[in-house]
């Protein structure tokens, strides 16, 4: 039985007839502005799902605040939240803990080393020596003093890392310098933004241009900046270091460089819109960041320091701070549009946790002093104890003002905190820096070392899942009294050394011994001593060997036959395991550190000595020690592989709407493996955790004495570099959501891409996050566990090589020396001054999706499945030009093909004169994110397109002209065909389907022509900000209107002559009108075109005793009074007309005597219709008034809501009232 419900032939040609005329829509609803709607009731507080992020299980809440809205820009404001996990050692923004404002942009750097443009020393100025590979030990030196120079410090042979974010845009990117010495950035992965980076980077004004030719100015200096404003655009770093026991300025190792660079400026494509960003700075900010770095220093072997100063051990433990502050602090001040509209941040009281302030306060204005929407702040803090310790916490967010407050944004957090922080710097926290509250003195973990003898009592720095949840939102109640609960559990992730049956666990065996002369032994002879141990491998592996035996020294040598020791790894073979095979000897080993390639097997490891304690220097000592690092396979417990993470995730989602439970949304997240539900998806960044090192080194003592000293080195930081991934530590690779409690109303599973970072020698690692956190594979289940259908995204990485489009790197370089010669340091000979190194590249490289594949599953009521599939193709035929995608193919499951082809302005090509003209114009503007031509096939014919036509306005300015449609009668047979010109150089297959007129001084679209239909028209004013009138059958230049509201330009009349005033008192529509307040007032329109051929209208509404006359009207009509008793009652609405034969100098002239006011002031022909609109600025439409004159009158209270609407006699039509729960 089919039950697929196939798409009919003619089904499938309405399909393609709406995908060939979609870009003349787009284009339309792009140009043409939108006829405001009728407000509806207050929406900002709309209760609506929390939204997760599957691949990181974080939440994304936001709260809004307000858009400020320019003529063709606009910047959204908002609270965003997004937490992870309890840092004590770690200061809140200035709107509380985990959240965040998103208000304007800023680049960010991580410097590493030292800043790129650091003279002589910098990236920059040494880049050029940087090679892939490096010869330290050939017969010329200047590869050994090139490395030597990068161990010391004095060449910084690693690229800063730059962050950018403006709203929309988002981004990595790093610098390079030209051969022409200007610098160039290459976002990582590859996007369509132009970065231009300035000549003096730590100063200088960054610009960066989107695809659609908008620009984000960031940095530089302001040279009169307002009254309270910073002058400096950009936050420098102090990042200072020194010992616990000593601060003073001469124990310090301090850093100063520039770390961020916020946004100044944005500005449309064609320089018609602007909104400008001003700060407030603060000089006397306190550490933001402080961190405590341990280490300790055990000595293993070798020269004691009685024999050598050199090999002294410190005694205890070693403590390193480290801090950060900011000069020049900056808080957003004002968001300001070249329009007039401002929103004003205002900081509140001192901060209790940091010496600070945080924000108490967000005002919006409509003009410098008209006051629309205050949003206040309010905070609590997180305390622990008496300690002192306080973090800041977002208690309140609530829109205010004089008359009354709305509902509020309410917030509660998880406190439980039992045990007291330390207010200075918390040591109970995980390896990752998650509050686990441990008792702990020393951040150094715990370190066993049986060779040694060593057993160090470090801290716990092990993952406590409870303690890290300290300061997670737990609910979110909303204005209307809705709610949100969030339920919270820790990260997990998979073993590596576990496959799911069985876990590879590390292991390692130790044989040591030791003999020492000193006073209690004396001079008592001869001396042997052994230790074996055996131990047994399930699988060939690489076996790890350290390896040491350590003599005494007589005048400088060692005497041969005097003492001995030996170490040894013996494969033990037979039945009674009594075949012995040497497979390593210390005597003949070239390392004593190696890996050893073993077969499954049992082995036995050997330390033997021997001696005679008379010939023995005193207090020297003969040892022998061999340890053996390996894996061992055993069977997984219950819980599979899966171990707890570091931070959190949401493990389940509950949204009340504060009437009834029977509402309430829940939704449950698994993150096991779909295949393994025991094991975890997520995988953990960074490599496995070190926190020691082995270092050997030789000491000269004395003239001719060289010791050879080896030292175990323990730390609180690991050696090896953890990572994020999307800001969080783990990734999960599958993620199930369940809806409804247990998933009684189905589920969801997702799967999302993953890739390892590249990591190389010394803990330097290659951030791969941009290939991660992409989903791959997404399918949805009913109730029943049947699949409704799948969608599967195929992504390509071009990362491979230099050939490749839109690939960069970067070289960098980090090197180290595991041996130094004391008495020569620059003798080129690895037995004595061993020097390592390792290059590794950093890629800027193009990551796209290529393919993706949806299937739709349906099922009748016996069970039958079928299936449809569509497979969409994308196809990049110009990737060494830009990223867009140029072709879509969508083959659907009767295998019918349809292409859509898009040609952008890079796409054009010389030769092809009827488009390249405009199509530079817009590359010059950098306008290349939309499509110039599009085009259909189906079935390999090609059956229509769509172009669209620029002008140019002056030198830069470019905007849309026409739009053009090929109908085509006939389906080509291919795109030459397609562009076919008659003798005029006419393209034959386009139809002009709607030309377009601009203002070009501010942007605005002013008429739309459509090809055989009618003209629409449109009035621009609020500072040509909000479209006031549509006239519908009429030319721009044969209408005009105002209302006289304030920033009006008054719609195309002009007031010609006598005394008058815009009345506040009383008006018909709007806020005002203008009165006539001592002479009579010749208002006149702007010359009219093509008058002759036309009759006009004019009309007004008037107020008070005298007579308002049309010059060259035939007749003036009174239509109606509106009723007294409204406040807007008294006024009378007049039409006159007017022949264009009777104009005097092409211009409609209206007098208004003293004492008069007028309003709502029209002309437009006769046959055509006009619809006016006035507006109470960034709040909503107030009036709406049709061709017939008939108005509606909208009404706010003052929260910004819609309060009441009435019709033109004042009736109320609707009345709206706000009752939040628990008022």
């Amino acid at each position: 039985m089919n039950i697929v419900k196939r798409i009919n032939s003619y089904q499938w040609l309405l399909v393609i007839g709406l995908l060939i005329g979609i870009n003349e829509q787009i284009w339309a609803q792009q140009i043409a502005p939108d006829v405001p709607p009728s407000p509806q009731a207050a929406s900002l507080e709309k209760f609506a799902e929390v939204p997760v992020s599957l691949y990181t299980g974080t939440p994304g809440i936001s709260v809004p605040i307000c858009e400020l809205r320019s003529r063709r820009l606009s910047i959204p404001i908002s609270l965003g939240y997004n937490y992870g996990g309890f840092k004590p050692n770690e200061m809140p923004s200035w709107v509380g803990l985990g959240w965040a404002l998103n208000a304007g942009g800023v680049i960010t750097r991580t410097v590493r080393g030292l800043p790129d443009e650091t003279k002589v020393k910098g990236y920059f100025a040494i880049a050029d020596q940087i090679k892939e590979k490096y010869k330290p030990y050939d017969t010329t030196a200047t590869d050994w003093f090139f490395l030597k120079g990068v161990i010391a410090g004095e060449k910084d042979t690693q690229p800063d890392m730059y962050s950018f974010n403006l709203g929309g845009v988002s981004g990595k990117f790093i610098v390079k310098k030209e051969a022409d010495g200007t610098f160039k950035a290459h976002t990582i992965p590859y996007q369509d933004v132009k970065i231009k980076v300035p000549s003096d980077i730590a100063k200088g004004e960054w610009e960066i241009t989107t695809a659609d030719g908008t620009k984000y100015y960031l940095g530089g200096i302001m040279s009169n900046p307002p009254s309270g404003m910073a002058s400096e655009y950009i936050e420098t770093t102090v990042s200072s270091t020194y010992p616990l026991q000593s601060s003073s300025p001469e124990s310090q190792n301090t850093q100063f460089y520039t770390s961020s660079w916020y946004l100044r400026s944005i500005v449309s494509a064609n320089n018609d819109d602007q909104i400008d960003f001003y700060y407030q700075h603060n000089d006397i900010a306190d550490k933001y960041h402080r961190t405590y770095s341990e280490s300790k220093t055990v000595r293993l072997a070798g020269a004691t320091k009685d024999q050598a100063p050199g090999c002294d051990v410190p005694s205890g433990i070693t403590t390193t701070v480290t801090e950060a502050s900011v000069d020049n602090r900056l808080h957003i001040k004002e968001i300001v549009s070249s329009v007039g509209y401002k929103v004003v941040f205002t900081e509140g009281a001192l901060r209790q946790d940091y010496n600070d302030y945080s924000l108490a306060k967000i005002e919006v204005y409509s003009s410098p002093t008209q006051l629309v929407k205050t949003f206040e702040l309010n905070y609590i803090y997180l305390a622990s104890g008496t300690s002192g310790y306080k973090r800041l916490l977002l208690d309140k967010v609530q829109q205010t003002s004089l008359t009354g407050n709305k509902g509020a944004y309410r917030f509660t957090y998880n406190q439980a905190i039992s045990t007291n922080i330390d207010a200075t710097f918390e040591r109970g926290i995980d390896h990752w820096g998650y509050y686990n509250g441990a008792n702990n003195t020393t951040l150094i973990p715990d370190y066993s070392y049986p060779t040694a003898r060593l057993n160090f009592q470090g801290g716990d720095r092990e993952i406590n899942p409870e303690r890290a949840k300290v300061g997670a939102l737990t609910e979110m109640t909303y204005p209307t009294g809705g709610k949100a609960i969030l339920t919270w559990e820790s990260n997990t992730y998979n073993n590596p050394n576990c496959d799911g049956k069985i876990e590879h666990k590390p292991q390692d065996k130790t044989a040591s011994v030791q003999f020492i002369k000193n006073a209690q032994v004396g001079n008592q002879g001869s001396f042997t001593d052994v230790e074996k141990q055996t131990f047994t491998i399930e699988k060939q592996q690489k076996v790890r060997i350290f390896s040491e035996v350590i003599l005494p020294q007589i005048n400088g040598n060692t005497p041969i036959g005097i003492f001995g020791g030996n170490v040894k790894v013996v494969a033990l073979s037979g039945v009674d395991l009594s075949t012995r095979t040497t497979v390593f000897d210390y005597s003949t080993a070239a390392n004593s550190l190696l890996d050893l390639d073993l077969m499954p097997g049992t082995y036995e490891i050997e330390a033997d000595i021997w001696g005679d304690a008379t010939e023995m220097p005193d207090n020297s000592e003969v040892s022998a020690s061999i340890k053996v690092n390996f894996t061992r396979l055993e069977f997984v417990g219950p819980n599979g592989c899966q171990k707890y993470g570091p931070g959190l995730r949401i493990a389940k989602t509950e949204m009340l709407d504060g009437v009834s439970t029977a509402h309430t949304i829940v939704k449950e997240y698994k993150y096991h493996a779909f295949d393994e539900p025991q094991n975890s998806s997520g995988y953990l960044m960074g490599q496995a955790l070190r926190y020691y090192d082995i270092v050997t080194f030789r000491v000269l003592s004395g003239i001719n004495f060289l010791y050879s000293c080896t030292q175990l080195k323990l730390y609180s930081n690991s050696i090896r570099s953890s990572g994020q991934t999307k800001g969080s530590p783990i990734g999960y690779r599958h993620v199930t959501v369940l809806h409804g409690k247990g998933g009684i109303n189905g589920r969801e599973e997702n799967e999302y891409s993953f890739a390892n970072d590249q990591s190389y020698g010394f803990g330097t690692k290659i951030d791969a996050d941009w290939k991660r956190g992409h989903l791959v594979e997404k399918r949805v289940y009913d109730v029943y566990g049947r699949i409704l259908n799948k969608t599967h995204n195929y992504y390509a990485t071009l990362d491979a090589d230099s050939t490749l489009p839109h690939y960069h790197e970067a070289l960098g370089v980090v090197a180290q020396m595991l041996k130094t010669y004391p008495i020569n340091t620059d003798i080129r000979d690895p037995e004595l001054n061993e020097l390592v190194y390792d290059v590794y590249k950093i890629r800027s490289a193009w990551h796209r999706l290529d393919r993706t594949e949806a299937t739709q599953y349906y099922y009748d009521k016996e069970g039958t499945t079928d299936s449809t599939t569509t497979v969409n193709e994308n196809f990049y035929d110009n990737p060494t030009v830009h990223a867009f995608v140029t072709r879509t193919r969508t083959t659907d499951s009767e295998g019918r093909v349809l292409i859509t082809k898009n040609r952008y302005p890079q796409d054009i090509l010389p030769s092809e004169s009827k488009f390249k003209t405009q199509a530079q114009w817009l590359e010059d503007k950098y306008m290349i994110g939309s499509p110039m031509i599009s085009i259909t096939f189906s079935d390999d014919k090609l059956i229509g397109a769509s172009f669209q036509d620029y002008q140019r306005h002056g030198v830069n300015n470019v905007y849309p002209l026409a739009s053009y449609v090929a109908e085509l009668a006939t389906p080509l047979n291919n795109e030459a065909a397609l562009y076919a010109v008659d003798g005029n150089n006419n393209l034959i297959n386009f139809t002009r389907k709607q030309q377009y007129s601009f203002d070009f001084l501010r942007g605005n679209v002013i008429q739309v022509v459509k090809e055989d239909d009618i003209t629409t028209s449109f009035i621009w004013n609020y500072n040509r900000t909000l479209m006031t009138a549509q006239v519908v059958n009429a030319s721009e230049d044969q209408v005009a209107y105002t209302s006289f509201e304030p920033q009006d330009e008054l719609g195309q009349w002009v007031i010609a002559s006598g005394s008058w005033v815009f009345d506040g008192s009383t008006s018909y529509n709007g806020t005002q009108s203008l009165q006539a307040s001592g002479s009579l007032v010749t208002i006149e329109s702007n010359p009219l075109a093509n008058y002759l051929a036309h009759t006009y209208q004019v009309s007004f509404w008037k107020k008070g005793n005298g007579t308002v006359t049309v010059v060259g009207a035939t007749d003036v009509q009174l239509i109606k009074t509106i009723n007294t008793n409204w406040v807007n009652g008294g006024w009378s609405l007049y039409v006159a007309t007017v022949k264009g034969s009777d104009l005097s100098g092409q211009k409609v002239k209206v007098t208004v005597p003293a004492g008069v006011n007028i309003d709502e002031l029209r002309l437009h022909p006769v046959e055509a219709r006009m619809q006016t609109f006035t507006y109470e600025p960034l709040i909503g439409v107030s009036s709406i008034t049709d061709a017939k004159h008939m108005t509606v009158y909208h009404e706010y209270d003052a929260l910004n809501r819609l309060k009441l609407t009435r019709d033109f006699e004042g009736n109320i039509l609707k009345r709206y009232t706000y009752k939040y729960k628990g008022e």
